[in-house]
């Protein structure tokens, strides 16, 4: 079950306030969960960035509504206790504060999401509003989001038409909402203009972090009904050459992906790289992955091509393998309002028409980084610490160490050596490995071993990797810097609403017949 209310995530305050509500609630339910548990049941309370709160239950049908009913009573009419508020202010304040300390390619995602929504709230705008949070303010919150909401129902599993519409008088009785316009509480994208790249850059709070990441991100038009079709297709191709040549050939670091991202009314194809290199230098190596790909499709053998496409095909009509995978399958259909409960098969049906051309003319579009047409926006985020010529062990250290090794007489594979030691790995990868692998010697004695372990920060000193031109990244002609992005947010045009592929007011009219019949 999903409550949409036009006022639950219009400002930070509110938003804030919701975190509130699902906390709160949440403790004030664990009254139920043994009781519950015993009973075969289980259930969850959970508020997203989009602005729903959701009430999930699973486990025996028999029992389920009873449960609800209950839930629903103790959700609405639920009253804050000022203690209970206390406990949480300071846990969610925590919890944002820590938000700030992610990783850098989640952080990156994150500043992304927040760019593209055209209602959300970063977690420095939210911990402003902690001060000024009440539970009197939580209370009122509360009351508001169940006065006027879109609330929609899903029940999956032994369940018949006659349970549903019990559910449905239900909820309608329990909570009282009023149903709200299809104007409110809807989601849109944020529309990047053709022909223009952007950057955006953020600076880690946390001073220990030493990796810096990158979202690059591209916006494609849902233009065609084969448009999302195109999109998958792509992602599929390119996502084993990403991972192949820009962390297991370039090393630029251990989390890269590149993956296709659905969004209101348009989509995206995205990559997300996090490394210790700087992010100019990053995004370079994108846009020459990009480039190189680009010979790469036009030159693909048939065979290939045709081989891949059918792989993904048969991903997509692969059987679901349990409720829980339906279920989440339905619900994230239904709050996108698209209602488009097929969509799998029918991209798949669509996917076994694409031909080659089709993808080339899709990739020089939207992708090449030469395309007039195409319209990307990058997410770097940096580290505090300034990176350090002795960081990496050079190739001029692994020289000097396989002259310390051999005199140790440790057994050492000498093409694999010279091929790892070309990648300059990190000082700390390099004591990593030697450390694990000395320690397997037993004719080294204890002493020896910790030598060579010592030799190698010593020559890593001694023997810093040199600086290669270009290395700090080239900042690409024509790039629009973005220094304030709620001003930036502000110059674009959203998308249109998600426009349901079923009519629900038909659909309405048509069950109301059925019941009177």
């Amino acid at each position: 079950m999903a409550f949409g209310s036009p006022v639950a995530n219009c400002s930070a305050k509110n938003a804030l306030m919701m975190r509130f509500i699902e906390c709160l609630i949440t403790d004030a339910l664990t009254e139920y969960s043994y009781d519950a548990s015993l009973a075969g049941l289980d259930y969850s309370l959970s508020f997203g960035e989009d602005g729903i709160l959701s009430l999930q239950t699973s486990g025996y049908t028999d029992k389920m509504l009873v449960l609800l009913q209950h839930l629903l009573d103790k959700t609405k009419n639920h009253v804050i206790r000022q203690d209970r508020f206390d406990l949480y202010k300071e846990e969610i304040a925590q919890a944002i504060e820590n938000a700030k300390k992610r990783e850098p390619h989640i952080l990156a995602h994150d500043w992304m999401d927040h760019c593209l929504r055209d209602v959300g709230w970063n977690v420095f705008q939210l911990l402003e509003e902690i001060p000024h949070v009440t539970s009197q303010h939580v209370q009122e919150h509360l009351a508001e989001i169940f006065r006027r909401a879109r609330v929609s129902i899903l029940l999956t599993g032994n369940f018949t038409e006659e349970d549903a519409l019990k559910a449905q008088d239900l909820v309608e009785s329990q909570l009282g909402t009023r149903p709200i316009l299809p104007t409110e509480a809807i989601s849109r994208t944020m529309l990047l203009p053709r022909g223009k790249e952007y950057l955006h850059n953020e600076t880690l709070t946390n001073p220990k972090e030493t990796n810096n990441a990158v979202e690059y991100y591209l916006q494609i038009p849902q233009d065609s009904e084969t448009s999302q079709a195109k999109l998958l297709l792509l992602a599929h191709l390119v996502n084993e050459p990403t991972f192949s040549i820009l962390r297991t050939r370039e090393q630029l670091g251990y989390i890269v992906s590149s993956y296709s991202w659905v969004q209101i009314s348009v989509m995206a194809m995205a990559f997300r790289i996090q490394s210790e290199k700087p992010t100019l230098y990053v995004e370079n190596r994108i846009e020459a992955f990009l480039k190189d790909f680009k010979q790469t499709l036009t030159t693909m053998e048939r065979t290939e091509f045709e081989s891949q496409r059918q792989g993904l095909v048969n991903r997509l009509l692969e059987k679901l393998d349990n409720l829980d995978q339906e279920s989440s399958r339905f619900v994230s259909k239904i709050l996108d309002g698209t209602y488009d409960f097929t969509l799998r098969e029918k991209n798949a049906r669509r996917i076994e028409k694409l031909t080659l051309e089709d993808m080339v003319e899709f990739y020089n579009t939207y992708v090449d980084p030469e395309s007039t047409s195409r319209a990307k926006l990058s997410m770097h985020i940096h580290s505090q610490s300034k990176p350090s010529t002795n960081s990496n062990f050079s190739v001029a250290a692994s020289k000097v160490f396989l002259e310390d090794l051999k005199e140790a007489q440790v057994p050492v594979d000498e093409a694999q050596y010279a091929t790892l030691s070309k990648a300059e790995p990190s000082v700390d990868s390099v004591v990593g490995f030697w450390t694990k692998y000395l320690g397997t010697l037993a004719t080294l004695t204890p002493e020896r071993r910790q030598k060579l372990l010592d030799r190698i920060k010593e020559l890593a000193e001694l023997h810093p990797v040199k600086p290669v031109e270009g290395s700090s990244g080239v900042l690409k002609e024509g790039t629009i810097i973005v220094d304030d992005l709620q001003a930036f947010k502000k110059t674009l045009q959203m998308s249109r609403p998600t426009v349901s592929v079923i009519d629900l007011d038909e659909e309405a009219r048509q069950a109301t017949v059925s019941s009177r019949l």
